[in-house]
């Protein structure tokens, strides 16, 4: 999984839609089934503006493996970059393979239209 991927760039959030992504606001970017980036106003009032939504992410992480370790790492930063949070973090050290595995949840940010955004967030940001 790239970030890439992770930010829904054309591809599944894990609900079964495709989206496109286009620059944000304030670096948090802004996903969209249209094709073209929406026109929105200022004076809109507030029911149209954008709103702020997330997706939940989870994944046990092997860091023995250099792939997962790469991954974790870009999560990392993505959060770093405040683009997401991480919720929820538990290592754990394997003897065997002797590297840590690491039980992240983190949460991406993404600005979406509210005709967009789903009703089990839209009420947690009103």
């Amino acid at each position: 999984m790239s970030i890439e991927r992770g930010l829904g760039n054309l591809d599944s959030m894990g609900d079964g839609q495709d989206w496109n992504m286009f620059k944000g606001i304030e670096g948090v970017p802004f996903r969209t089934k249209q094709t073209d980036v929406p026109l929105v106003k200022r004076d809109d009032p507030d029911h149209m503006q954008p709103q702020l939504t997330h997706d939940i992410k989870v994944k046990t992480f092997d860091t023995s493996k250099p792939k997962e370790l790469k991954e974790y790492t870009e999560v990392l930063n993505f959060c770093a970059r405040k683009l997401g949070r991480i919720m929820e973090k538990e290592t754990a050290y394997d003897k065997s393979s002797k590297s840590w595995r690491i039980f992240l949840t983190w949460a991406c940010y993404f600005w979406q239209n509210p005709s967009e955004a789903s009703q089990e967030n839209i009420k947690y940001y009103k």
